[in-house]
């Protein structure tokens, strides 16, 4: 749904108004990030991990309207990282090994790059 949401402003830029840009972009971060950050445990059992890394990937190109690469990379790993770590805290065993998972593919990715 995200998707489908925000993917008719990613072309909008040259014609949105910087302020406009910036202030919906901020709206649509904030009520996503408070979204993800807040799920509870039953919601987080539920949920794939590859689901909120394509949510948080949509997220990005639309973040592209107001920030630049590095600030919307830098988000992204931030709330990546926040949900991995989340997962690591579940009380379901697959999603403690699905967080320890992905903060290690984090730490290698760094040490590589």
């Amino acid at each position: 749904m995200i998707s489908l949401l925000t993917s008719p402003f990613r072309t909008c830029n040259s014609i949105f108004a910087p302020n406009f840009s910036g202030h919906i972009t901020k709206q649509v971060k904030d009520i996503l990030v408070y979204r993800l950050n807040n799920m509870t445990e039953k919601e987080l059992k539920e949920i794939d991990k590859e689901s909120i890394s394509r949510v948080l990937t949509e997220l990005k190109d639309f973040l592209t309207l107001s920030m630049n690469d590095i600030e919307t990379a830098e988000l992204i790993e931030l709330n990546q990282l926040t949900i991995s770590l989340r997962f690591l805290k579940s009380t379901y065993l697959e999603k403690r090994l699905k967080g320890i998972s992905d903060i290690k593919l984090m730490i290698e990715r760094i040490e590589a790059g």
